[in-house]
C-alpha cells in the first residue's frame, strides 16, 4: 500500500491518459450504504481520501 493516496488532479490526469472523457467525485459520508446498482459504460475508480469497500457481482 502506497504511503499517501493521490490527489484529485493526479487522479484527473490519470484518468485522461487512459482516455476517460469525464472525472467525477463523490464525497459521501461515513458509513454510507450505495444500493446495488449497474453503470452502463467503463469505469475506473480511485479512492484519494478514506475507504470504500466495493463488492463485485454480488
Amino acid at each position: 500500500m502506497p504511503d499517501s493516496l493521490p490527489s484529485f488532479a493526479q487522479v484527473s490526469e490519470q484518468a485522461g491518459a487512459r482516455s476517460f472523457d469525464e472525472v467525477d467525485r463523490a464525497m459521501l459520508p461515513p458509513q454510507t450504504v450505495v444500493e446495488t446498482h449497474r453503470h452502463p459504460f467503463a469505469l475506473w475508480a480511485r479512492v484519494t481520501e478514506g475507504e470504500m469497500w466495493l463488492g463485485v457481482g454480488a
